[in-house]
């Protein structure tokens, strides 16, 4: 017999010994199911021992995989995560391998209706049986097609006991790319800029070893060309490529330009794909057969092969942020970390660096290149601000639109041009508010208020997801002067259906895009014409190229400037520069009208001016003297549960444990609620700190110290390290 230490997937959060039949060579990353006191549970393989350290270990019970499903180079990264975000080993596994890897699903189920001899030659009775007869005259149908003309299983029925239509069924491997639309295309010619910038990056890539790279290029400036030219020339060399980007949304348009240039050797991994879907991209990866993964911040966990070049697109994005669940990691911070293990070049790419990237470029950390123009002639898109007190003021009330941005629409329909409309929030109206008390309605189980969407005639809440009739009175004071305020999404939507009734009108936002492949269903249809108007939240602020796009409209500009957060400023540059950029790649000039009730504000005289740099050193300056990062090292402790007081007594103890045992240079702040003090009935507050390195608070909770305070009381304790906000 030979033993192994084994990591459960869940429980016993320490390897356990088990004995392995000698016929079998066990291997870092395997995966077994393994007895664990009267039932079976699966788990990983971690090392081979010399020989047993208890009496009589139990044999493993079946060995799931005969191939490991990562090496010792991704398992160095796991444990990285796990001790840096103050992460269980096991729960890194749990969100680094997909469930459809770890349960191997192969094949899906399909069906298929076909057309029978006798069917040739039979006749439909009514319109929609001769309608079906004559599409299956063309070939065989599948349920994705009938579903997407709305026919219904009953619909043929009657033809299948006719004998006209024979139903199959079967199963077939999952193959996430087999639908995905491409042309084959040839490689742009570069401008200058990007020539020059191509050069060096190849030449770093050619002579190996860890690279780090910034390409700081404005939208539209020909980044993706310079990304795919870097990739072929990895591929010539026989590397492995791994290209993030920070929204499933932008996987469509980056996947049609990769396909249209690599036919063939790509993955794709998100979480928007079906557990058989990821397992085909991930074997994929292992066996070699895809030398290419694209996908949103969990693909940097995949296994490609002989990996040699990163990219990690929009590196500013905080998508790449896990917040939900622990480990609470950055995916661009771990690129770097892999790129570094692996002796790849990782490339960050952005229009609007990270103040923590640009810093490190500026220092010599990172090599910089810099694209300052678009490649054709056409220059960066005109920023007009519109001053909405004065809007408001001309109209006797609260403005949606203003007249310059209904003009610009409108001259953009005459015209046969498209247009984007940005807005950061979903629903008709973002609260019911009474006006006896002056209070919002909020959700029974969240602080938050409840938002009111027009096409469900409901309240929804955004925290939980709960949604209930709008009431008659106010629940606190009985009064029944209840009135909507606030604008969403779906209420723009409405205005300009009343504003251009002939206008085709798309929206993009969560409540649109719940469905699989939702989200590539509307990019299309924008991008093939069928629409004149994108209206949507931050997913169309992004990476996205639609030529015809000569007008952005940015509804509420100031909205996120009012956080209380020392990255309120950066956060709202980026994402007014971003979408500002989706207008004028093409062909004709474009104009970006941006509405606010702060014109004179500093950030967004700089979103005017395209103008990074100088944007950069003022908040740069801002940072330094309160000592926030990039000058400082940040973590939460956030604490939740269902008894507040037990949360709050919580928080405070161990802050009370931290302040003795951790370094005099740490500052912590005190226990407060967090910025959504209630979720789903769960109280949450938090206590941050701040240092130079974190090391001292990851020694101290790698030592188990934590654990105590987890143990005794019904409070789960998170902790995320690097946080991107302070609430």
């Amino acid at each position: 017999m030979k033993y192994v230490d084994v990591l459960l997937d869940e429980g016993i959060d320490k390897p356990l010994e088990y004995a392995v039949e000698d016929t079998i060579q066990p291997t870092l990353g395997m995966r077994v199911r393994v007895p664990l006191r009267s039932r079976e549970v699966e788990g990983w393989i971690l090392r081979e021992k010399t020989g047993p350290e208890s009496s009589n270990p139990l044999p493993i019970t079946a060995l799931l995989y005969e191939a490991p499903l990562f090496d010792e180079e991704l398992f160095k990264l796991y444990q990285f995560v796990s001790r840096y975000y103050c992460t269980p080993l096991q729960k890194v596994l749990r969100i680094a391998i997909p469930k459809g890897v770890k349960e191997n699903v192969v094949t899906r189920k399909f069906g298929l209706y076909q057309l029978t001899e006798e069917g040739k030659e039979g006749e439909g009775r009514s319109p929609k049986q001769k309608e079906i007869l004559e599409r299956l005259s063309a070939g065989d149908l599948t349920d994705a097609e009938m579903k997407e003309r709305g026919w219904l299983p009953s619909h043929f029925r009657p033809l299948i006991e006719k004998g006209f239509v024979k139903r199959i069924e079967g199963e077939r491997p999952f193959s996430p790319l087999e639908e995905a639309d491409y042309f084959a295309t040839k490689p742009k010619k570069l401008s200058v800029e990007q020539e020059k910038t191509f050069i060096a990056l190849q030449e770093a890539l050619e002579k190996g070893g860890f690279s780090p790279h910034l390409l700081f290029g404005v939208t539209g400036s020909g980044k993706t060309e310079v990304y795919i030219r870097l990739m072929e020339r990895a591929l010539e060399m026989g590397k492995g490529v791994l290209f993030l980007v920070p929204e499933v949304a932008l996987t469509t348009q980056i996947l049609e330009r990769l396909k249209s240039r690599f036919n063939e050797g790509l993955s794709v991994l998100h979480h928007r794909l079906s557990h058989g879907e990821r397992n085909a991209g991930w074997q994929a990866l292992l066996n070699g057969k895809a030398r290419i993964v694209i996908g949103a911040r969990s693909t940097l966990f995949s296994p490609i092969q002989n990996l040699g070049l990163i990219i990690v697109d929009e590196e500013h994005e905080g998508a790449y942020k896990q917040n939900e669940d622990a480990p609470c990691y950055n995916a661009r911070d771990l690129a770097l970390l892999r790129g570094k293990s692996a002796g790849a070049l990782v490339l960050l790419g952005s229009a609007t660096p990270s103040l923590e990237s640009f810093t490190h470029a500026q220092e010599g950390k990172y090599g910089l290149h810099v694209l300052k123009e678009r490649p054709t002639t056409k220059p960066l898109p005109k920023v007009t601000v519109v001053d909405m007190v004065r809007e408001d003021e001309k109209h006797g009330g609260f403005c949606l639109l203003s007249d310059r941005l209904i003009e610009g629409i409108k001259e953009r329909l005459e015209n046969g041009e498209q247009s984007i409309l940005f807005l950061n929030r979903r629903g008709h109206h973002t609260s019911l508010f009474c006006s006896q008390c002056q209070e919002a309605l909020h959700c029974d189980h969240c602080t938050i208020p409840l938002v009111f969407h027009k096409h469900e005639q409901q309240l929804h809440c955004h925290g939980c997801g709960v949604a209930k009739m709008p009431p008659r009175e106010c629940p606190t004071c009985k009064s029944p002067l209840l009135v909507y305020r606030g604008y969403g999404t779906e209420r723009v939507e409405s205005v300009l259906h009343a504003l251009f009734p002939d206008a085709r009108i798309l929206r993009m936002d969560k409540d649109t895009t719940k469905n699989k492949g939702s989200h590539e269903t509307i990019l299309r249809a924008f991008a093939s014409g069928k629409g004149d108007i994108l209206i949507g939240t931050q997913m169309v602020a992004k990476g996205l190229n639609f030529p015809q796009v000569t007008l952005v409209g940015i509804l509420n500009a100031d909205q996120n400037l009012h956080l209380p957060d020392f990255r309120a400023g950066e956060s709202t540059f980026q994402i007014l520069t971003q979408v500002s950029g989706r207008a004028g790649r093409g062909d004709v000039e474009g104009e970006v009208i941006l509405q606010t009730h702060l014109k004179d504000h500093p950030v967004l005289k700089h979103v005017l001016a395209h103008a990074y740099e100088p944007f950069f050193e003022e908040e740069k300056e801002g940072r330094k003297l309160l000592q926030f990062p990039p000058f400082a090292r940040l973590a939460k402790m956030i604490f939740r549960g269902p008894d507040e007081n037990e949360v709050r007594k919580t928080g405070e103890m161990v802050r009370e444990e931290l302040v003795k045992n951790l370094p005099a240079s740490f500052t912590l702040y005190p226990v407060v609620p967090c910025g959504r003090e209630r979720v789903r009935d769960e109280y949450y507050y938090q206590c941050l700190l701040k240092a130079s390195s974190m090391k001292p608070l990851q020694d101290w909770i790698a030592r188990g110290q934590l654990k105590p305070f987890q143990k005794k009381r019904e409070v789960l304790i998170k902790v995320d390290v690097d946080p991107l906000s302070l609430f």
